[in-house]
């Protein structure tokens, strides 16, 4: 069931737009893209970041 379940998932997410998300964690900034059921974190580099 739980195979049914993560192919039924991959289904409704397939075909949807890319989503980018910045989140602030720490001071820092994080963007993060959601895309077919996973997740790439990318960092962005700010002045403040020692």
């Amino acid at each position: 069931m739980a195979n049914e379940t993560k192919a039924k998932e991959k289904k409704e997410i397939k075909g949807k737009k890319l989503q980018d998300n910045i989140v602030t964690v720490s001071g820092k900034e994080i963007k993060y893209t959601v895309t077919t059921g996973t997740m790439v974190l990318n960092e962005i580099l700010s002045t403040n970041i020692i």
